[in-house]
């Protein structure tokens, strides 16, 4: 998820190779699990660190599916497969990292 798409846009499309160096804080059951996660816990926290956005989810801290031309979650990419297959390479870390 990202505002413009900028940061989401190369695992659908983009480099040759892709490596995502992920937190076992953003391991879910499932991809309903991860929507709520994003919108309760990732997304309002990113929302905060602009402190010159006037979004809802800064201090509500929850996901308003707001209008406002500031909204930080415009873009969503779900990747199921890599193709070609091992461009995308996922690195796990056993700590929290990140939102």
């Amino acid at each position: 998820m990202d505002m413009v798409g900028n940061r989401v846009a190369p695992l659908a499309l983009g480099p040759e190779h892709v490596v995502l160096f992920i937190g076992t804080n953003k391991i879910v059951k499932d991809t309903p699990e991860a929507f709520h996660r994003i919108k309760t816990i990732a997304a309002p926290l990113n929302a905060k660190r602009h402190t010159n956005f006037k979004i809802p989810c800064q201090t509500t801290s929850i996901c308003h599916d707001c209008k406002s031309n500031q909204r930080i979650c415009n873009s969503w990419v779900i990747t199921e497969k890599s193709f070609p297959k091992h461009r995308i390479k996922i690195i796990l870390i056993n700590q929290e990292l990140g939102y």
